[in-house]
């Protein structure tokens, strides 16, 4: 079953990334609403989104099976981000060679090794960034979750990775450490492996029966709360690390980088919001939100050359805003239909010739999530 409240997590996220993006690049609305900043933000909520989902559906095949499939897991992830990612930076890469063209605001650098290497997954520029992280998170997942499988005490071990991880970058951005714990390269001194943790100790919750438990006899109050604390980090972000906000000026822009209490409210809301009888999903289950959240993917990559062009003619900033907007809508839905969907598709078929298909390997994209059984991690 699809769960419209996480395709509205998505669009939230994909809009705090675009509206960053926008207003940087001489887009805002109004000189008052400048929303510089606040793009990284955007990109925890995706991958804490994409933490849960990945743990969630691995979880719910090995309690189906009793294992689950590495072969079908990393097919299906492939056909899931690679089609449109190679084509993108294909296409961007030939632009710079062939025309002598330098997009600004998506690039890839080193010529053809710096190419080559994006092909890899082992370097991200511009906002090719998220993509090597998102795939070297692919990779470590499974193994993690089968350790968690035999033992589930590494629970205890994965929260005090994702606590450590989080002290290292913050001792590297603003503290004594000079060494990024990072394996791709990317401009960020994070992976933010993290804030995926994060996602994917939800994910845990989710199909624990005590907290299923827990969660129906007291779901409005849970609800509430959660509902209150997204809103609130959401106020707060806007207000206080947009570059302009009503005049505000950014007193908090360092906040940006505390990635693991974001992590810690985003994931608290992805739970309550996919048990999808409450408030906070009702709100996320909008159908603006919820259209946004299913071409997401694409807008993410689409949305850098739309930037590029609007900026092209000599058009007020007010008036550039609104066209990037529809054009990344159209864009994107365009992308997703004629590319994204089919390869997923593809690789759902593929992976279901031998064996009972696997249900639902989702990601920061738009994907299905399955049922909630209400079952335990180990089975």
């Amino acid at each position: 079953m699809r769960s419209r409240s996480l395709d509205g997590i998505r669009g939230i996220a994909i809009l705090l990334v675009f509206l960053s993006h926008a207003s940087g690049r001489d887009q805002s609305l109004i000189w008052f609403l400048d929303f510089h900043g606040i793009g990284q933000v955007g990109v925890y909520l995706f991958f804490v989104l994409s933490g849960f989902l990945l743990a969630d559906n691995l979880i719910a095949e090995n309690n189906r099976h009793g294992r689950i499939s590495l072969s079908h897991y990393f097919t299906r992830r492939f056909f899931r981000i690679a089609p449109l990612y190679f084509f993108v930076v294909t296409v961007t890469f030939l632009i710079q060679q062939f025309n002598g063209i330098q997009l600004s605001y998506l690039h890839v650098r080193g010529g053809l090794i710096g190419y080559l290497r994006h092909l890899f997954f082992v370097q991200g520029d511009s906002v090719f960034w998220t993509i090597p992280v998102e795939i070297s998170f692919y990779l470590i997942l499974p193994f993690v979750m089968l350790l968690l499988f035999q033992n589930r005490k590494f629970v205890y071990g994965l929260l005090a990775f994702a606590i450590l991880y989080f002290a290292w970058f913050i001792g590297v951005q603003f503290g004594p450490l000079h060494q990024p714990l990072r394996l791709i390269d990317i401009a960020h001194k994070s992976q933010f492996l993290d804030v995926f943790i994060c996602g994917v100790l939800a994910a845990i919750l989710f199909r624990s029966e005590v907290v299923t438990s827990f969660y129906q006899r007291n779901k409005k109050v849970i609800a509430s709360v959660a509902s209150v604390s997204f809103i609130t980090v959401l106020i707060f972000t806007f207000s206080l690390i947009s570059k302009n906000f009503l005049g505000l000026g950014q007193p908090f822009y360092n906040f940006r980088f505390f990635s693991l209490p974001y992590g810690v409210v985003f994931a608290f809301a992805v739970l309550v919001a996919r048990f999808e009888t409450n408030t906070l999903s009702r709100l996320l289950s909008q159908k603006i939100l919820t259209f946004v959240g299913m071409v997401s993917f694409s807008w993410y990559l689409v949305h850098f050359p739309v930037l590029q062009v609007v900026n092209h003619f000599q058009l007020q900033s007010m008036a550039k805003f609104p066209i990037s907007l529809l054009l990344s809508a159209g864009l994107s839905w365009l992308s997703y239909t004629v590319i994204e969907q089919p390869f997923i598709r593809f690789g759902k078929r593929i992976t279901t010739v031998k064996v009972p298909a696997l249900e639902n390997i989702a990601d920061p994209a738009s994907e299905q999530v399955s049922e909630h059984k209400g079952s335990k991690v180990s089975g």
